[in-house]
């Protein structure tokens, strides 16, 4: 089953707070469904890790790791009382800088700021710069993997039941209550991830995964994800998929025409993809006009060619 196309911005924290206000009021202005930040302590794109992988458009030779960068869960919060309309979330929470119950508690926070807006992005952590520059745990990509699926098994008690123990290596609980409740019932869970372990976290937590992957890595992965919700008897139609990216993609640049923006996003429905959360661009990039422009014409024509049958997601 299709599920009704969705387009959001993570609108990053190298943007500073003196423009962070007009992003997010072109954003809900311009029709566009959600607004995201980056769960980090560092800029993200210094990491020896990321420039190696992906160079960004604003990833200037002088650019470092002492720039300016807000904590994201700090500015969602501020975001919340200064949109009315659009879902708000976190492009992920890095499970290994909290404890569980604190990102919960954020998280239920920001949703009720907002009136029942938040969504909860969860990963495992990927920045080993800012873990090791601040003392926080890093480990192997296994125990990371580990981390996550207590804490995602901790929040989902914490979030569903009046009381909850959960007895885990890294996580404990003990008959720990939990109000208030997500404003909705329920919060709308994000996982990002590809690898196997976390295909099975997803089918067993998210209500929306989220990869930044090629129209046919999600047709693989998402196969393999479809067999894990199989597994444990989940319906796969409920999880939609979500691209998260920055600059280029698929060789167009898709804020340079309304056009490039709507082939990008129809490669991506064609691979069963409804949902692109991009980053957005930067006041002095000029593209303000053809973000609006997409805003009005393009989403609305990717709406109505899709059939809205997601509910757990905020819509």
């Amino acid at each position: 089953m299709k599920q009704q196309f969705r387009a959001g911005f993570s609108t990053d924290q190298f943007i500073g707070w003196e423009h962070l206000p007009g992003r997010w009021r072109l954003i809900e202005e311009a029709s566009y469904d959600s607004i995201w930040l980056a769960d980090h302590l560092l800029p993200w794109w210094t990491d020896p890790g990321t420039r190696s992988r992906k160079p960004v458009p604003w990833d200037e030779p002088e650019s470092g790791d002492s720039d300016p960068y807000l904590e994201g869960w700090s500015l969602l919060s501020a975001a919340a009382t200064l949109t009315d309309r659009v879902q708000l979330g976190m492009l992920v929470t890095d499970n290994l800088l909290r404890h569980p119950v604190i990102t919960a508690k954020m998280a239920v926070t920001v949703d009720h700021i907002s009136g029942g807006r938040a969504a909860l992005g969860m990963g495992a952590g990927w920045m080993e710069l800012e873990h090791t520059a601040y003392g926080f745990p890093f480990g192997t990509p296994g125990e990371k993997v580990d981390r996550l699926a207590e804490s995602l098994a901790a929040i989902n008690g914490l979030m569903r039941h009046e009381r909850t123990t959960f007895r885990g290596e890294y996580v404990q609980i003990t008959d720990a209550p939990f109000e208030p409740k997500p404003v909705n019932g329920a919060m709308p869970v994000v996982v990002a991830g590809r690898g196997n372990r976390m295909l099975r976290l997803i089918a067993r937590y998210a209500d929306v995964w989220n990869a930044m992957l090629t129209p046919d890595e999600f047709r693989e992965r998402g196969a393999r994800l479809n067999a894990e919700c199989e597994k444990i008897g989940r319906d796969p139609a409920e999880i939609r998929w979500s691209y998260y990216g920055f600059g280029e993609i698929l060789g167009l640049d898709p804020f340079a025409a309304a056009t490039n923006f709507q082939e990008i996003a129809e490669r991506y429905i064609e691979a069963g993809v409804s949902e692109l959360l991009l980053e957005a661009p930067p006041p002095e990039a000029g593209q303000d006009e053809v973000v609006r422009e997409i805003g009005a014409d393009v989403l609305p024509r990717l709406r109505a060619a899709t059939t809205a049958t997601d509910v757990t997601d905020g819509g």
